[in-house]
């Protein structure tokens, strides 16, 4: 009997949303025994490799040198080739693309039956990989964010060329997820696909292992006597993303400076990236830096969200939160934004956490000094995560990974 030879395919592993939603995806699968599984990474690093589970055997690709790449690249069809720039962007191509030939390699010598991939340039490699190396393979791709917003118009070097390759290469997957209806409209619009051509399929969340981690404590300095998350102590706020113009963190410090000049309370945002000189600054300029933590990235946001008063999302723009499904299966109120897209799916038009306008520092503080003196109701928030079960999705990505009628 075959067992069917799923892979799944990323740069690496590192604390982002879309691995932890892979390796989700990968733990699902691995729980049924009934598929021989391959994690297929360009580089193989990032703390969650760690996570990956036993029997799940990993790929590491690498990238190969500029002589092997624009070879493959310029073997793709001519549409696609003589749009590519030329070798003086070389450094700034994407990892995906500069280990196409080796993608195209292992898609040739093990031919697996499916292909999952994630993040636009994996997407658009993968698909690539697959029409040079044929076969088999069936390619399923997903979409995690509005194209028409994340794109940006004043990209350069291979990024400027995104609107025509997902335009041109998407149509060709097997399957295409796009997180939420919000994101499915958005992709149908902007490629022109027919919109019964993708699948919305809400992010995965394996509600036990969150819960598991919850329960852990947070880094000792957090829990001691005069910690933020010890006994007696304001209630704590917590955010979780990456420090980045989407995730508008610039408003949730001007809410929370409202709300501390109100009543005690504290600021911690998990997360890092580029914004993180000029949200100093912010925090500074508004008086709340002795109130207000950001200690970066961390392995377990889960037991910090678990003990905060309220969980927050600021973002301008959203494909689906996973954020918020970990914060109601933390048992932690959330306040949102109700941006585009996945806020409104996820609360119901706020029947599970509070919505506010995007960008509104006055309304966001309000919504958490509301939130913060409501009775909490753990358990029913947790009910709510658990409409986003791991199973669920994943019986979901197998139809289309497999070619199985929905």
């Amino acid at each position: 009997m075959h067992m069917p030879h799923l892979a799944l395919f990323m740069n690496s592993l590192m604390l982002g949303g879309a691995e932890r939603v892979v390796l989700s995806v990968v733990r699902g699968l691995a729980r049924r025994a009934a598929f021989r599984l391959d994690v297929v990474l360009v580089s193989r690093k990032g703390p969650l490799v760690a996570e990956i589970p036993d029997g799940v055997r990993v790929v590491e690709l690498g990238c190969g040198s500029p002589l092997t790449i624009w070879p493959a690249l310029l073997r793709l069809p001519w549409e696609t080739a003589r749009s590519l720039p030329g070798a003086s962007v070389r450094a700034k191509m994407p990892a995906a693309a500069r280990c196409l030939p080796r993608l195209v390699r292992y898609l040739r010598e093990e031919r697996p039956d499916a292909l999952f991939t994630t993040l636009r340039w994996n997407n658009i490699a993968a698909l690539w990989a697959a029409a040079l190396a044929g076969g088999p393979t069936r390619v399923v791709i997903r979409e995690a964010n509005m194209p028409s917003i994340d794109i940006s118009s004043g990209a350069h070097g291979f990024d400027r060329l995104l609107p025509e390759q997902i335009r041109s290469w998407y149509p060709r997957a097997h399957g295409i997820v796009a997180v939420s209806e919000g994101v499915a409209r958005d992709l149908a619009a902007f490629t022109g696909l027919e919109p019964g051509r993708i699948t919305a399929i809400h992010n995965p969340v394996d509600i036990d292992r969150v819960g598991a981690m919850a329960s852990e404590p947070v880094a000792e300095e957090e829990s001691a006597e005069d910690g933020w998350f010890s006994p007696g102590a304001p209630p704590v706020i917590v955010a979780v993303g990456r420090l980045w113009p989407q995730k508008d963190y610039s408003t949730l410090l001007r809410a929370f400076a409202r709300l501390a000049a109100e009543r005690p309370a504290r600021l911690v945002i998990l997360g890092e990236g580029p914004e993180r000189p000029a949200l100093e600054q912010l925090a500074a300029s508004l008086g709340i830096v002795g109130r207000v933590r950001l200690p970066g990235a961390v392995s377990n946001p889960f037991a910090y969200v678990r003990r905060a008063g309220a969980f927050a999302l600021s973002s301008a723009w959203e494909g689906f939160p996973n954020v918020l499904v970990e914060a109601l299966a933390c048992g932690c109120p959330v306040v949102s934004t109700d941006c585009p897209s996945g806020p409104d799916e996820l609360l119901e038009g706020g029947r599970w956490g509070s919505l506010v306008p995007v960008g509104d520092d006055a309304a966001l503080a309000r919504a958490l000094s509301a939130t913060l003196d409501a009775p909490r109701d753990s358990e029913r928030l947790q009910q709510r995560a658990g409409a986003f079960s791991l199973d669920g999705a994943v019986d979901r990505y197998l139809d289309l990974l497999l070619g199985r009628p929905a």
